[in-house]
């Protein structure tokens, strides 16, 4: 459990035998705020009158950027009033050859539209060269100077040649095409150019060195948008399914009668109050007293595209066309709205914000007016060629925003090219505003026929991406279908799929292709954005690998089935029902949860994904080589695992639509529930008991989930250690729960260590953004996409005995990357003194946890701390902890039933070792039902740069006394004393070696003490850091009180185990 506050908001946490609360934290806030703070933002740079020589080049001008309220999404710097191309929220390199006074500002723009101007710089003077230097700093010649420091530029088959200073920006312009061609793209034959638009014929480049660059336009022959399927509806459902949707909108159907129609009839009751029908001679439009849409780019009362979606719908289901005439004013007044505002350039007014097709309202509420568009072309006339043509235009202004939005592929207008891969920037594709653009685009550009949709420029064609709206299928399949594929598939199928692509790109393999969502299951549930996609892809006849590359192979890839198992692994075992002033939302199922969370449990929004699936399941079948059963899963996790259970099935659907106006979950409920399984929604099983296996290990994010059995009693162990690189991601490498019988010690924890830029100051860097600056002092892992120095690498295994219980998950984590900060524009402002963190832990036979950290930084003084927060208070035995020179035992006892979970810290020493138990801080929103209240601290309190904790956890039941634990002080061969520490408890040793990075190398041999008497002499030996897959040989001699670890074969009555792939072996 976890409070979403301090240590990355994954704080560090012990949930102490509560009715499960999985789920590690409350949401970030970010989409919920009633009123907005602008940014902050200030130009860092010539601070004071700073004069130059020309030709400037490459000066930098630094922008600090912030925003109290949100984030910052684009920082513009301004020359003199002229905005600098490629502004970063950093800052500019400046360049000119031109002579004069320069002022600088800087304006930032937030996640909300808000936007700051900085106050002006002081003034930059640009003077002209000496006729003696050449000019800006360059070699020595003639009184003319020398062209050394020039760039020569030659346009073949155009215009722009010249001679130019390097790091400038030009236009280059391609003459007009031969007859019956059309302009291509632009093909460098020299230098190192940076085309603003390889494939406009009237572009800019730019040079980063003084090499000749030479550009060449090239033609083709037209090659229009295909219309492979040109009928309506297209979308979601087709003609085809309309018979057999039609067939069951009637009373027999229990999903119609009871969800459905009541959540249509609430729809219709509200919009025929509110609005002015035109087919009834009104104004087409709404009373804004009454609907409650603003036209904003976020959150509304009523969002007039859900309302018009189901109405749309049912015209289609009952093949009444006054829903469609509703849907239609709903439409064109959104459209037309937009367009009048959008043409004033004020983009506060209604529908004009720049943000309205990329933010919160896009993702969540935008499908509905494409497909109401589809579906609306379904009934011919109803729609006029001039409202046709006003939607395509809105439409195309709101695709051409998705091009370059929040996490959008990268470099725009380029498709099926490895440079869509380059470094590890595409797994922002994993983000789940990603999905959202690559939906919406698709769902717009396929709404449209050709007939309504010629193209803008003649010169460029059909198929150039923004000259027909259709055309932008091509940046929805070659650019975020080509990287969703790299993401979500394994590097040697991503190779082996994708021309020119190495598996060993970096980034493949460590994005999203074990099958959790890197986000977690909050913002995971866009996952269903993406089969959207796909399906939008397969109705329209564009899902073929001649349409739409062989990257279209997603569609039914193995991937979907990875998704479901994974789901279902992070279920918790069983379901409850909420109490006291709670009691109204009935019974609920938890889930092991990770990222940005509002709920600690499965809400209705979750539904999304399985909905999705589960309508392709019905109208094509499910594979038989799936594990999951994808039709009967989703119709069982429908009914079952939602907020209110089997009792308020139906009324969740007649009744709580159209408090967060989810009109496509009762579009989707409709679409999956026909007549004869809304008869019997019972009948459908659980299909958690026929998964392959009970353990289900995700390669990408390094998450583990592992228990006993499929029962509501089972013992569930989760371990997780992700990458962090895009918004959503949090802060909690390293974070563990465990579950057992029903009630939790669930543990979601992780070290905080404190860092500071590379002076001696500990204050923070500068240019954080507002998230930033409330995680830093905690000493918190870079999370929300803040930039860290490197992913987090793990070795993972899993053993199971023979006997019931007797069984592993054994992980080594190098997280040290996540705590640093690097600036490569500021390289004084990195923060990069974290040198090691360092987890190992091993969950034992059910009961044990086991973890070892390893903390360092390059100065001392800085506070490393161990976290774990708890329901109930843990209270300290007497005779442990500070000041008694003995270990600290905490306990923490559930009053009703007696369990208890006891921590016992062996290391620091007591003598060093400051343990505090405080309630829990709060540093953000609390996600709901979560009951954490004290956090556990840890840490040396004479704060050296390189510490180790050891602590060993235990869960017992009701009158059972926890086994104590003593710390093992043993040697690696030719190492010191404590080179290779543990834990004894109960009949178990458990050892660790204190150094793992390089250039230490995997134990070979190794000796340490047995406990002494009246400990139990230990029966099971676990010893890890040792060479994988090496067999090993551990001599133990009680007499001596020694064990002894050796390579090989060993000697007459060793002990004999292989180490696993992770390098741990159990003797």
């Amino acid at each position: 459990m976890a409070l979403c506050a301090a240590f990355g908001r994954c704080i560090p946490t012990l949930l102490l035998l509560h009715a499960l609360c999985v789920g590690v934290n409350a949401s970030s806030g970010r989409g919920l705020r009633a009123t907005n703070t602008p940014p902050l933002v200030n130009v860092t740079s010539v601070l004071t009158p700073t004069t130059l020589t020309a030709p400037v080049a490459r000066y930098y001008i630094g922008v600090s950027a912030s925003d109290p309220g949100g984030w910052v999404v684009n920082v513009t710097v301004f020359a003199n009033g002229v905005p600098l191309p490629g502004s970063t929220v950093y800052g500019v390199l400046f360049s000119t050859n031109t002579t004069g006074h320069y002022i600088f500002t800087a304006t930032a723009v937030d996640n909300l539209g808000a936007a700051t101007t900085s106050t002006p710089s002081a003034t930059l003077t640009v003077i002209a060269p000496s006729p003696y230097t050449g000019g800006g700093g360059g070699s020595t010649g003639s009184s003319t100077g020398t062209t050394s420091t020039m760039v020569n530029v030659t346009v073949n088959g155009g215009s722009g040649s010249g001679v130019y200073s390097p790091y400038t920006y030009h236009v280059i312009t391609a003459a007009d095409p031969p007859a019956g061609q059309l302009f291509d793209r632009w093909v460098a034959g020299g230098g190192y150019p940076q085309l603003g638009d390889a494939y406009n014929y009237n572009t800019t480049v730019f040079s980063a060195s003084t090499t000749p660059i030479v550009l060449t336009a090239t033609y083709k022959v037209d090659t229009p948008v295909p219309c492979p399927v040109c009928s309506h509806p297209r979308l979601l459902v087709t003609v085809g399914d309309l018979p057999a949707l039609r067939a069951r909108a009637n009373s027999a159907n229990a999903m119609h009668a009871q969800g459905f129609a009541p959540a249509l009839q609430q729809a219709l009751s509200h919009a025929n109050q509110a609005w002015s029908w035109s087919f009834a001679g009104g104004t087409g439009k709404p009373n804004l007293a009454i609907w409650r849409d603003t036209g904003s780019d976020s959150w509304e009362g009523d969002h007039t595209e859900a309302y018009g979606e189901i109405l749309a719908f049912a015209s289609l289901i009952y093949n009444d066309i006054a829903y469609a005439r509703r849907a239609r004013d709903m439409l064109m007044w959104v459209i037309n709205t937009a367009a009048t505002n959008l043409a004033t350039g004020n983009t506060s007014l209604p529908f004009a914000s720049p943000f309205f097709a990329t933010f919160n309202r896009a993702s969540h509420f935008m499908e509905g007016l494409p497909l109401m568009f589809d579906w609306l072309q379904a009934w011919p006339g109803l729609l006029s060629p001039a409202d046709k043509a006003a939607v395509r235009a809105v439409f195309m202004k709101w695709c051409e925003d998705n091009l370059p939005a929040y996490m959008a592929p990268q470099p725009i207008r380029v498709t099926n090219s490895p440079v869509l891969l380059a470094n590890k920037g595409f797994r922002n594709i994993a983000n789940n505003y990603a999905s959202a653009h690559g939906r919406n685009l698709a769902y717009m550009a396929l709404s449209i026929d050709p007939a309504d949709d010629p193209v803008k420029d003649p010169k460029l064609g059909e198929s150039y991406i923004g000259n027909t709206l259709r055309s932008y299928v091509y940046d929805v399949t070659g650019a975020w279908l080509y990287q969703k594929f790299a993401c979500m598939e394994p590097p040697a199928a991503v190779a082996a799929t994708l021309p020119g692509v190495a598996a060993s790109t970096p980034g493949l393999g460590e994005c999203m292709h074990g099958g959790n969502e890197p986000e977690g299951f909050l913002y995971g549930t866009s996952i269903a954005y993406v089969h959207e996609t796909l399906q939008a892809l397969h109705t329209s006849g564009w899902a073929t690998a001649a349409l739409a590359g062989p990257q279209v192979a997603l569609l039914n890839s193995s991937w979907w089935d990875r998704w479901q198992q994974a789901y279902l692994h992070n279920l918790a075992p069983d379901a409850k029902m909420a109490g006291g002033a709670l009691s109204y939302m009935g019974q609920y199922t938890q889930i092991f949860n990770y990222g940005d969370l509002l709920r600690h449990y499965v809400d209705p929004g979750q539904a999304n994904p399985w909905l999705t699936l589960g309508w392709w399941a019905a109208r094509t079948g499910a594979s038989s080589s799936q594990a999951v059963d994808t039709l009967s899963a989703a119709r069982w996790m429908t009914y079952n695992t939602v907020l209110g259970g089997p009792a308020q099935f139906y009324s969740r659907l007649a009744y709580g639509t159209w408090g967060n106006c989810d009109a496509l979950l009762a579009i989707k409920h409709y679409l999956v529930w026909d007549t004869q399984a809304a008869a019997q929604p019972a009948a459908f099983p659980d299909p958690r008991p026929s998964l392959p296996s009970t353990t289900f290990f995700d390669p990408a994010i390094k998450r583990v989930v592992s228990r006993n059995r499929w029962a509501a009693d089972a013992t569930v162990f989760t371990y997780k250690a992700s990458w962090m690189g895009i918004n959503h991601q949090l802060a909690d490498a390293g974070m563990f729960e465990l579950e057992i019988v029903g009630v939790s010690s669930v543990l979601h924890n992780t070290l905080t260590i404190q860092n500071s830029c590379t002076n001696a100051s500990l204050a923070m860097p500068v240019n954080m953004q507002e998230d930033e600056k409330g995680l830093w002092p905690l000493g918190s892992q870079l999370a929300e996409g803040f930039i860290s120095a490197g992913d987090p690498k793990t070795n993972l295994s899993t053993w199971l005995g023979p006997f019931p219980g007797q069984r592993y998950v054994a992980a080594t984590t190098d997280m040290t990357g996540l705590y640093n900060r690097p600036s490569p524009w500021m390289p004084g402002n990195a923060a990069v003194d974290v040198l090691q963190a360092v987890r190992s832990i091993v969950w034992l036979d059910m009961d044990f946890i086991v973890v070892y950290d390893r903390a360092t930084t390059g100065r001392a003084g800085k506070f490393k701390r161990f976290n774990l927060n708890a329901v109930q208070r843990p209270r300290l035995q007497p005779g442990t902890g500070p000041g008694t020179g003995a270990p600290a035992v905490l306990t923490a006892v559930n009053a009703s039933s007696g369990q208890a979970l006891t921590l016992t810290s062996l290391l620091p020493d007591a003598a060093v070792a400051n343990v505090t138990v405080t309630p829990s801080p709060t540093w953000t929103l609390v996600a709901e039902m979560e009951p954490t209240q004290w956090l556990v601290q840890v840490e040396d309190a004479t704060r050296p740069t390189d510490v180790r904790y050891l602590h060993v956890l235990q869960a017992t039941d009701a009158g059972v006394a926890p086994a104590r634990a003593s710390l093992i002080n043993g040697a690696v061969a030719g190492g010191a004393a404590g080179s290779y520490q543990g834990a004894a408890f109960d009949h178990y040793v458990v050892m660790f070696a204190r150094n793992v990075r390089s250039p230490a190398a995997p134990v070979t041999a190794a000796t340490y003490p047995l406990p002494p008497a009246p400990a139990p002499a230990p029966a099971v030996h676990v010893l890890t850091g040792l060479v994988p897959f090496a067999s090993y040989a551990l001599m133990v001699d009680p007499v001596a009180g020694t064990a002894t670890l050796l390579s090989g074969p060993g000697g007459a009555g060793a002990l004999l185990a292989t180490a696993d792939n992770a390098g741990v072996a159990r003797f």
